[in-house]
């Protein structure tokens, strides 16, 4: 008697986004802009984000950078000692706007140019 095992293939996620930016976000929309509606817009590219963009061992980061008395707003791709840097802008709203603009394609890049730039394999 012969048997087929099936493979039990686990779906793969992709990369997630970290809980301040997502907060960050939230509290721009409903405090500074005052257009709620725009955090369902947002919520739903983090869901494509984390379904469609692979890279489920990297996490998507906000923090804010001062230097020389000018805050940045940074965004970048973290992995256990590892931060691709995505963008930097002067403005929280371009931060948003660049994370909701981002394509699977535009991720791969960047990690994998920053990986080639600093000799990661």
């Amino acid at each position: 008697m012969q048997t087929n095992l099936v493979q039990n293939n686990q779906p793969t996620f992709g990369i997630s986004v970290s809980d301040n930016f997502i907060k960050a976000a939230h509290n721009y929309f409903n405090g500074v802009e005052y257009r709620p509606w725009r955090a369902e817009i947002f919520d739903k590219k983090v869901a494509k984000v984390f379904n469609d963009f692979g890279y489920d061992e990297f996490v998507i980061n906000y923090k804010k950078e001062i230097s020389a008395g000018k805050t940045m707003h940074v965004l970048s791709a973290d992995k256990e000692g590892l931060s691709v840097p995505l963008t930097k802008k002067d403005q929280f709203r371009k931060v948003i706007e660049y994370f909701q603009r981002m394509i699977k394609g535009d991720l791969y890049l960047k990690v994998k140019d920053y990986r080639h730039k600093n000799n990661i394999v």
